[in-house]
């Protein structure tokens, strides 16, 4: 690996794969290797395994759709327009996931005045909001609100002229960087403890999306924010 990967990569969520592509946003040929390279490698053995996705076109591809035939993967394609209520990835991990990066980009301005966050320390900041967000319990809450599992078809309420949709009371869970306890508000909504309570930087959140979305273009993690379950 040339040095100055290495450099970007220090710090990274263990496993994290990389590809590239002209846009920096998926292709067929990255869905391709994430599916067989990284997905088939850490799936369970059980079958069949059912593999949730989004409707984007790279998803379904004649070969890959012909290699998860192959290995008994039920390639499931949710409804259009619904995964912030239906994937369980968007229910129960990317809330917490956001909160604890925002918690980290406060954090890291505050302590370092001037500075910004670059390709050198993106991943090896990163990862720590990843590792304190994507854990059992967020994806286990992620399927039951989103009532795949256990399934429940009412999970999701369909809103009428006089009536709002009511959410599941079961929310991701945070954990709390001092003692991995979980905090949640009086309405049930995940709540960040006292213990990690951050200077209100108005601009810290703006700039850290706009620099991420700066960073797609050169670093791509596989494994990262795709929505495959």
């Amino acid at each position: 690996m040339p040095k100055i990967l290495i450099i970007w990569t220090k710090g990274e969520v263990p496993g994290t794969r990389y590809g590239l592509s002209d846009t920096g946003w998926i292709n067929a040929d990255l869905f391709k290797g994430w599916m067989v390279e990284h997905f088939i490698q850490y799936a369970v053995p059980g079958r069949p395994l059912l593999l949730l996705l989004d409707g984007h076109s790279t998803n379904y591809q004649p070969e890959v759709i012909r290699f998860a035939r192959a290995h008994n993967i039920i390639m499931l394609c949710l409804p259009p327009h619904t995964t912030h209520e239906s994937q369980p990835l968007d229910c129960g991990v990317f809330k917490p996931l956001k909160s604890k990066w925002t918690a980290v980009c406060h954090t890291y301005f505050q302590k370092h005045p001037g500075k910004v966050i670059t390709r050198f320390n993106f991943n090896m900041l990163f990862s720590q909001a990843w590792l304190k967000s994507l854990i059992p319990s967020n994806m286990i809450a992620g399927f039951k609100i989103s009532g795949i599992f256990p399934y429940n078809p009412s999970a999701i309420s369909i809103p009428t002229d006089d009536t709002s949709s009511d959410k599941n009371d079961t929310q991701p869970d945070e954990q709390d960087d001092d003692e991995e306890e979980l905090s949640h508000g009086s309405n049930g909504e995940c709540a960040m403890s006292s213990s990690e309570t951050v200077l209100d930087l108005p601009s810290a959140e703006g700039a850290c999306e706009l620099q991420c979305a700066e960073l797609a273009h050169e670093l791509t993690p596989a494994n990262s924010l795709h929505s495959g379950e």
